[in-house]
């Protein structure tokens, strides 16, 4: 009777703390739009308007845009060199991310 008693607060634990992360998500996505913006160059601003963070489904999120030319901004596809916001705004996510969890999740404990 222990070990179930033990093994059904480890899952309602685990749960709460799925849940919370679940929740995150939207956030975390708001968080990357920022930082993707951020790294964005601007010459009419269509571009860097264009980024929505959002969550996509059970812990998932992404950042996208409808602009047609974003890919060779990223990449620097026959326009210069390549900007890398988004790549660099997933290596900062890094840090911006995990802090922002520690934060979130310390309030569980």
């Amino acid at each position: 009777m222990i070990e179930a008693t033990a093994f059904f607060k480890k899952f309602k634990d685990e749960k709460i703390f799925a849940d919370a992360l679940d929740e995150s998500v939207e956030e975390l996505a708001q968080l990357f739009e920022s930082e993707v913006k951020r790294r964005t160059p601007v010459i009419t601003g269509r571009l860097k308007g264009s980024m929505i963070g959002q969550r996509t489904g059970v812990m998932q999120g992404q950042v996208s845009t409808n602009v047609e030319y974003a890919e060779r901004v990223e990449f620097g596809y026959g326009m210069g060199y390549p900007r890398a916001m988004v790549r660099n705004g997933a290596e900062a996510m890094k840090i911006i991310g995990v802090d922002f969890l520690k934060k979130k999740l310390k309030d569980l404990l």
